[in-house]
């Protein structure tokens, strides 16, 4: 394969404009939504020699990437969680009952996610019966969109390329604080077996 000279520093540069890019939109976010760092892990961008696992190799998305599927479970946060650990660190055992009541997320914040979700034209395709999870999917492009994140293509050594987050997603604050993290926006990222 010929490269015309001179083109793989300009396809590095475009690579690091569109990161840094994608970066100052990530950290000028709205002040009326709340960043979730922790959802994701951040992926280099490639650099020649490097021993990166995981690396983005493409910034910007075909027409059939973005309009492909995703899956994606938004966490909700657990209410009084410290109480609940200091009582199972002290030996107490906790009833189903007592869990729902004190300690399980609100039915009506479970729902409020369920509708936020909705409104934003991602489908909720399952929910947890003790009100911990919404799971969801839509085009990487909705997704995009509700959680203000930029996707791209991320090379795993050895395993092929994945549209993946390289932004933090975020929420709206009147909906941010009942949210633990927004998890599955990186299928990169696989689990090992332990």
């Amino acid at each position: 394969m010929s490269v015309v000279s001179g083109t793989k520093p300009r396809l590095l540069l475009l690579l690091l404009i569109a990161l840094c890019c994608t970066t100052a939109r990530a950290a000028t976010q709205a002040p009326d939504r709340a960043e979730f760092p922790d959802s994701i892990k951040a992926v280099p961008a490639a650099t020649p020699g490097a021993a990166h696992a995981a690396y983005v190799s493409r910034a910007v998305l075909s027409a059939d990437e973005t309009s492909a599927s995703m899956t994606f479970e938004v966490a909700l946060r657990m209410r009084n969680f410290d109480e609940m650990q200091a009582r199972i660190a002290r030996g107490e055992l906790i009833s189903d009952t007592e869990k729902a009541v004190r300690y399980f997320p609100l039915p009506a914040d479970h729902d409020r996610i369920v509708q936020w979700l909705a409104a934003q034209g991602l489908e909720v395709t399952r929910t947890d019966s003790n009100h911990l999870a919404v799971f969801g999917r839509g085009s990487v492009g909705a997704v995009g969109r509700a959680f203000h994140v930029a996707f791209a293509r991320v090379a795993v050594k050895g395993d092929g390329e994945y549209t993946s987050a390289v932004t933090a997603p975020s929420l709206p604050a009147d909906v941010s604080p009942i949210v633990l993290g927004i998890h599955g926006l990186q299928p990169h990222i696989k689990r090992r077996p332990l």
